[in-house]
């Protein structure tokens, strides 16, 4: 199977990257805006790293060269995402625009892709999302 975990770098992400590498059968591609720490899966021989940021405008771009590598997508982890953790009267509308581009419309252009590709190929893709919302901490 070709599985696709983007925000692969550390927490849960990474913990399922380690998880499903150790089927030999399931080729993973890990990706994350932090390529340094994925260079703990060079040990798995099925893994590989692509350098991948929702924040920026050009994700569609970025998820098509990707996935143009791959003959097909199986399935499509999305655990990206990033949390604005401060009180809410100080969270200006420049966190919330932040957020929403990396929660919101990142995911949304990277799901996008992977369907195109499936349905070129008349596939079917299993699709998971994990998110993270504004955070707030009690004043």
């Amino acid at each position: 199977m070709n599985i696709v975990i983007v925000g692969a770098s550390r927490g849960i992400g990474k913990a399922i990257v380690e998880r499903l590498a150790k089927n030999d059968s399931n080729r993973i591609i890990a990706l994350s805006r932090n390529t340094k720490s994925m260079e703990a899966f060079d040990k798995f021989s099925n893994v590989s790293t692509h350098a991948f940021d929702l924040s920026t405008d050009n994700v569609t771009q970025q998820a098509k060269q990707i996935f143009d590598t791959l003959p097909q997508i199986d399935i499509l982890i999305n655990n990206a995402g990033i949390l604005v953790n401060k009180p809410f009267p100080e969270i200006t509308a420049e966190d919330f625009n932040d957020c929403y581009q990396v929660n919101v419309i990142g995911v949304m252009k990277t799901v996008q892709a992977a369907l195109i590709m499936a349905f070129k190929a008349e596939r079917s893709i299993a699709i998971l999302l994990s998110q993270k919302l504004l955070g707030a901490k009690s004043f």
